[in-house]
């Protein structure tokens, strides 16, 4: 079904009139980038800081990432929602390369030899942090798996979605790369 305007004699279909509206709010300033998929937080909360080791045994902190966009993911080798959701999470990682982003995956509750067989995530560029005991995962108040939460260049939370997410999705890599820009514009 195409939809149609009369305009002063002249059909005009639904497409040019949002690419017209979206040029309009181009150039007059309007964001046409939109974050609507994030749950919001309260503006300003500062992202929970955390010590964890990656598989090599490497430790790594929040303040390492200072002057990074970040998305931290939380999950678990049994929720099959985690396991749906690695590939396009592999790909937004890979589409990052080189930027001022990272991709953290944050194992809860498991130990190493179970989280090892998803060690192709770090061929992606993606470190996979090890919370055996799910203490971080507690203080971001993380209550479902897959959770990801996005994180500003100054530590703070943008925002969460909670269950899967299609991280292959035009507007979800728009979103990301409007905030490196932001970041590189300062």
């Amino acid at each position: 079904l195409l939809l149609t305007l009369e305009t002063r004699g002249t059909k005009m279909n639904a497409r040019w009139i949002r690419y017209i509206l979206l040029m309009a709010m181009l150039w007059s300033g309007i964001p046409a980038i939109s974050a609507e998929w994030l749950n919001p937080v309260e503006k300003g909360y500062e992202a929970p800081g955390f010590e964890l080791k990656d598989l090599q045994g490497k430790v790594h902190t929040l303040a390492e990432y200072k002057g990074k966009v970040l998305l931290i993911n939380f999950w678990a080798s049994w929720c099959t929602a985690c396991i749906r959701e690695f590939p396009s999470l592999e790909r937004l990682s890979r589409a990052m390369e080189g930027r001022d982003f990272a991709l953290l995956a944050v194992n809860a509750g498991e130990n190493k030899r179970t989280v090892q067989r998803y060690d192709r995530l770090l061929d992606a560029g993606i470190d996979i942090l090890m919370d055996k005991n799910s203490t971080v995962a507690g203080n971001w108040k993380v209550k479902v798996y897959p959770t990801s939460f996005i994180v500003d260049v100054n530590g703070r939370i943008l925002g969460s979605v909670v269950g899967e997410m299609d991280w292959d999705r035009v507007d979800k890599h728009a979103y990301i790369k409007s905030l490196l820009a932001d970041n590189q514009d300062k």
